[in-house]
């Protein structure tokens, strides 16, 4: 049931969002910084996230051309406004529902001019394939890689602080309600039938429901299709660069070697570790690499459960004791072989190389999104 509330919390969120901006516009938020363990993770009550992937910055060779991988459409400007318009609208429809109904609900702010949504094969162009961790040791001694939920993939990245504490003031408040007063929450939120199978994948009723009858979310096209399956091939061969060229460059299986051989005499020796959790599910999300890695530690980390039993874990990060001492052998091993600059000095010259053997095509491809927007 928790996990069916926070998805229903998160759908709000997503229904105020409406609509999701592609890469390249003012609106998206900046790079996080690269730092000598990583990005820095937002601080602060409840805010400590885990990060994934390390956004590479802008000013790389192919930040330019992955900037063109969500074009948006001329209308874009005109189509946010309606949408921004429609989600308060909603919003404000369904506290006032839930007023009529005895709760308290807040607004949330909307979301959708904060984040960029592209392919999710495409979406990898943007990360270096090395998990966040926060700059500050002390952080990583509390947090860890920083805290997962269930339903955290309905989150956008690069959401608004304030969208994030709007949710947590609605999480807050159905966390105080009595049992039987958090079932009428949830019936009043979303029908009756909320807590069924059947029901989760129907059409949203309750005050939510109604809102969205009255006031529907908009359809969007901010991408221009066309021009994505004209470059369909080339947008894949920028993914790969991240993805495989710069995990598959001499330098970088050198590196990822030093930061084992660090990991193993801080107590965490890959090489005697299997690459699959006891279901079978690969340990690191770039498995073709078959070494360890920075990734190996963050999948380790979610395979293992708060007694420290590796593969017994729920595939989500608690900031378990355990968990935060993998996250800091990690941290320091990243310190110890400047790992995070030396890889991103990788990623710029296998990207400069990219482009000098691409440049014409890539070059055609920049024309061709100019001339969509």
């Amino acid at each position: 049931m928790a996990t069916i509330k926070r998805r229903m919390i998160l759908f709000a969120a997503s229904a105020a969002a409406g609509a999701l901006v592609a890469g390249g516009c003012t609106t998206t938020p900046p790079p996080a910084p690269v730092g000598p363990s990583g990005p820095s993770v937002e601080t602060g009550q409840n805010a400590h996230p885990a990060r994934n992937f390390v956004i590479l910055p802008d000013d790389t060779p192919l930040g330019p051309y992955r900037a063109l991988m969500g074009q948006p459409t001329p209308s874009f400007d005109a189509e946010l406004h309606k949408a921004i318009q429609s989600a308060g609208e909603r919003e404000a429809l369904v506290a006032s529902c839930m007023k009529e109904a005895g709760f308290d609900y807040f607004p949330m702010p909307y979301a959708g001019s904060m984040v960029e949504q592209v392919h999710p094969y495409l979406a990898r162009a943007s990360y270096m394939m090395v998990p966040g961790l926060d700059d500050d040791r002390a952080d990583v001694e509390q947090w860890g890689y920083g805290l997962d939920s269930p339903g955290a993939e309905e989150l956008f990245p690069g959401q608004a602080p304030e969208v994030q504490e709007t949710e947590q003031k609605n999480l807050d408040y159905v966390a105080g309600l009595s049992v039987a007063a958090e079932h009428e929450y949830w019936a009043a939120m979303y029908g009756p039938d909320i807590d069924s199978e059947e029901a989760r994948g129907a059409d949203v009723q309750g005050c939510m429901g109604e809102a969205l009858t009255q006031v529907p979310q908009d359809e969007m096209a901010f991408v221009v299709q066309g021009f994505r399956d004209t470059y369909w091939d080339l947008l894949v061969a920028v993914t790969d660069v991240s993805r495989w060229e710069v995990g598959n460059d001499p330098r970088a299986q050198a590196l990822d070697a030093e930061w084992a051989a660090c990991a193993a005499t801080r107590g965490i020796d890959f090489s005697s570790m299997p690459f699959t959790n006891s279901e079978g599910q690969p340990l690191t999300d770039v498995p073709t690499l078959n070494r360890p890695s920075p990734a190996s530690a963050m999948d380790l980390a979610r395979a293992t459960d708060a007694s420290g039993n590796r593969g017994k874990g729920d595939g989500l990060l608690h900031a378990y004791p355990t968990q935060v001492e993998i996250a800091l052998v990690d941290f320091d091993c990243r310190i110890e072989t400047n790992y995070a600059e030396r890889l991103l000095t990788i990623h710029r010259e296998v990207e400069q190389q990219f482009l000098d053997q691409n440049r014409t095509q890539l070059e055609a491809m920049k024309a061709a999104a100019l001339a969509e927007a």
